[in-house]
């Protein structure tokens, strides 16, 4: 499943090179010892992969407080636009966010806990097939901020069926700048009915 998925990480990373960025603050939410909007701390380890592509760097920890993260920072001024997490070993893994857990949090809990289906991004849309995984995104606002929550869940593509996307599970979690995704991921969003930005799910 990570290998998977790795294709989709590198297409959403040669989309940021676009003219015109320009990051708004987010909400400056603290992470596995990472801090949106401020550069990756120096005490962290070193990431096992760094690859820069102007005006943006990712970087790539394997190993993480038990995380595989990907977070992807401005080139220049180091500040923190976007960080994905998932397990890195297999099996029920909780998440930052209480009550969420990977491989074990279905998409119908995620749209039961948020209060709707979320919000579609034009160049991701509400998910897709990458090999043999299919990927549902149910992904939200956070209110009286500059922050987007996408949380990606999975199911076999050879036993999906039009009703077993509501049981797909918890894949990974993204954090990310929402000016940056407005860029990378399309421009023009459509808000599924019965949605509204949700309070922030790392407070508390």
């Amino acid at each position: 499943m990570r290998a998977t998925l790795a294709p989709v990480r590198a297409a959403l990373l040669a989309l940021s090179v676009l003219a015109g960025f320009t990051a708004l603050p987010a909400m400056g939410q603290t992470l596995h010892g990472i801090t949106f909007g401020e550069p990756i701390p120096a005490g962290l380890p070193q990431p096992d992969d760094t690859q820069t592509q102007a005006p943006f760097t990712r970087s790539i920890w394997t190993q993480l407080n038990d995380m595989m993260v990907t977070v992807i920072a401005d080139s220049e001024t180091g500040g923190v636009l976007f960080m994905e997490m998932r397990p890195a070993a297999p099996g029920p893994v909780a998440t930052q966010i209480d009550g969420l857990v990977f491989g074990e949090t279905t998409l119908a809990e995620l749209h039961a806990r948020f209060g709707s289906e979320g919000v579609v991004f034009a160049n991701v849309g509400r998910g897709g097939v990458f090999d043999d995984i299919l990927v549902h995104f149910a992904t939200y606002e956070i209110d009286n901020s500059d922050t987007v929550l996408s949380l990606a869940t999975t199911e076999p593509l050879q036993t999906a069926t039009q009703d077993s996307a509501a049981q797909a599970v918890l894949d990974s979690v993204i954090v990310a700048d929402s000016a940056y995704l407005t860029q990378v991921w399309g421009l023009n969003r459509g808000r599924l009915p019965g949605y509204s930005p949700i309070a922030d799910p790392f407070d508390g």
